[in-house]
Formats: C-alpha cells, structure tokens, sequence
C-alpha cells in the first residue's frame, strides 16, 4: 500500500461490505510490514482492538545497514505478540542481518530501500558474517569517530 493510504479506514471498509454479504473478514495478513508507515501500523492496531480484526504482519528488522525501519520499529512498539521467524546464514548460524549485495559485492551505504530499478540482492547474514563482509555497526562507528 502507499504511505498516504488510511489502512483503518480501507479495512475497516472492506469489513463492513463483507459483513453485508455474509462473509466476514477473518483476518489481515500483511507481509513487508517494515515498509509501512508508522500510522499504518497505528491503524493495524485499532483494527485489531476496535474492528476486532485479528492482524498477522511479517517483515524484518532491520536493513542492511542493521537501522530500523520505521514500520519494524513501531511494530516492535506496539505488538500483542511477537513471533520470530528464524533464519539461517551460510554458515549454519542464526540470521540476525541482510547483507545488500550489488554483483558478487557487499555493499553498505546507499538509500534504506532499494528495490525498484536496482540490481541488488539480499542475504541473510549472522553478526560474524555480516562483520566479515565488512558490515559496520552504526553507533560503534559513531563512537570511535569521537575519539
């Protein structure tokens, strides 16, 4: 959905046209969740306590430079519950990071999102791994350029 769309307001429409046809919504599933907008998230929320829409939303953390996006954060803020999906690195360990390869390179700057026009490919990466490839954590860097 666009950043601009009243998710509230859309289900809370689809709903109500449901019910008059006798077939209510029984739940929202949203995937890429972390692309939403915080106020989207917001009215996922009141969808679920006020329309009593059960919501299931799937998404990451994290980009690949390990930032929050604002979807995953607010989400992370206001969640009934949270369920990890585990993933597995190339070495066999737990996933936490998304490395953001452009070729065969890792690369870590440019635009949080890039998807539409853009040759890059993600991969699911464990801290060593991510740290090998030349991953950066954001404010250990912040820190020691202080120094």
């Amino acid at each position: 959905v666009e950043p601009e769309v009243d998710l509230y307001a859309l289900v809370s429409g689809i709903a109500e046209e449901g019910a008059a046809r006798d077939e209510p919504v029984a739940c929202l599933l949203v995937d890429e969740a972390q692309f939403l907008e915080e106020s989207q998230v917001d009215d996922l929320l009141e969808l679920a306590v006020r329309a009593s829409i059960p919501v299931l939303a799937y998404g990451i953390r994290t980009d690949f430079r390990t930032h929050s996006f604002p979807g995953s954060r607010r989400l992370l803020e206001v969640a009934h519950s949270l369920e990890e999906l585990k993933t597995i690195c190339r070495c066999g360990r737990k996933a936490m990071f998304n490395g953001r390869k452009v070729g065969e390179r890792f690369v870590f700057d440019g635009a949080q999102v890039a998807i539409d026009g853009v040759e890059v490919a993600y991969e699911s990466l464990c801290p060593s791994c991510y740290l090998e490839a030349g991953g950066v954590l954001p404010y250990r860097a912040a820190r020691n350029a202080r120094r």
